[in-house]
């Protein structure tokens, strides 16, 4: 089957250019280029030779050709308003879309920065130190040395009231 399809292939790439070069181009074929401006129309009848080189075109093919040359700027025109509204929604669904999931990171960023900054506050208050007089230990030892004191006071004023 592979076979088959590429000797069909082959076949038909050697003898197409020659059907399409086949046709001989001689100076009777090659139409001179007309002024676009100063086009001419005159109507021939059957078996009457044209005044002038160029295009012979049938009432219905004019007819269709005028349709196409009058109604073409129109359709083109709702073509391209369509395409313009189309593409709006579109683009208007996508800038939604986007500003939306900018809403959502902003909330996201500024629930998680708060949080952070709680957080950042709890450690600066824990990593600080007391003061040295609101230490725990600095009363104790006043403590002990206030008792220590009494203690040494009370037994001399006991010796001192003995004698």
């Amino acid at each position: 089957m592979i076979r088959l399809i590429s000797i069909f292939c082959s076949l038909l790439m050697i003898f197409m250019p020659t059907l399409a070069n086949a046709q001989e181009i001689g100076p009777s074929s090659v139409v001179p280029p007309t002024n676009l401006t100063l086009g001419k129309i005159s109507q021939l009848r059957e078996n009457q030779r044209a005044p002038f080189p160029g295009i012979l075109l049938s009432d219905d093919v004019a007819a269709k050709l005028f349709g196409d040359i009058k109604f073409s700027e129109r359709e083109c025109n709702l073509r391209l308003d369509r395409r313009l509204k189309l593409n709006t929604l579109q683009l208007t669904s996508q800038l939604n879309a986007l500003k939306l999931r900018f809403d959502v990171e902003t909330t996201r960023t500024e629930s998680l920065l708060s949080i952070k900054n709680i957080r950042i506050e709890f450690l600066e208050k824990n990593l600080t130190p007391p003061r040295w007089y609101e230490s725990g230990e600095f009363w104790f030892a006043i403590g002990v040395v206030t008792g220590i004191a009494v203690t040494i006071g009370s037994a001399y004023a006991l010796g001192q009231a003995a004698k």
